[in-house]
C-alpha cells in the first residue's frame, strides 16, 4: 500500500474519532481537512486550538495512539486500492466510536513539563 496518506482526528475523552485516506498530503490537503472538520464535523466550534508536539515526544500524541490502533487492527493486510482502505478505515472508525474507545491518558500536565521540561521552549 503505498501513494495515500491518513488524517485523523480525535476526541480522546469522548471516544469519537474521524479518519481518512487521501491520495497525498499537501498544505492544500490539510486545509480541506481542517474546513470539513469545522464545518461538517464541528459546526458549533467557536474557536480551534491546534497542538503540536515536539519532534522528541512523539510517543506523547494521542493521535499517534490511535493511529497505531488503526495499523494494528485494520491497516495490518495488503489491500488493492484506495477505496478499499477508506472502506477499511470507515468501517474501523465505525467500530471504535461505537465502543466509545476513550484515552486513558496518565500523564499528567504537572508530569509533563517536569520530565520533558528539555523539550519545551521556555516562555
Amino acid at each position: 500500500m503505498s501513494g495515500w496518506s491518513s488524517f485523523l482526528e480525535v476526541e480522546p475523552l469522548t471516544g469519537r474519532r474521524h479518519v481518512e485516506a487521501r491520495e497525498r498530503r499537501t498544505r492544500q490537503d490539510w486545509a480541506r481537512w481542517i474546513r470539513s472538520m469545522l464545518t461538517e464535523r464541528y459546526p458549533q466550534a467557536e474557536r480551534l486550538e491546534i497542538h503540536y508536539t515536539p519532534k522528541h515526544g512523539n510517543w506523547l500524541n494521542i493521535a499517534e495512539i490511535e493511529l497505531s490502533a488503526l495499523g494494528g487492527q485494520c491497516l495490518n493486510r495488503w489491500m488493492p486500492d484506495l477505496a478499499t482502505v477508506r472502506h477499511q478505515m470507515r468501517a474501523w472508525e465505525q467500530h471504535r466510536n461505537n465502543r466509545e474507545v476513550t484515552v486513558d491518558w496518565q500523564f499528567t500536565t504537572r508530569d509533563a513539563r517536569i520530565k520533558l521540561k528539555t523539550l519545551y521552549p521556555k516562555i
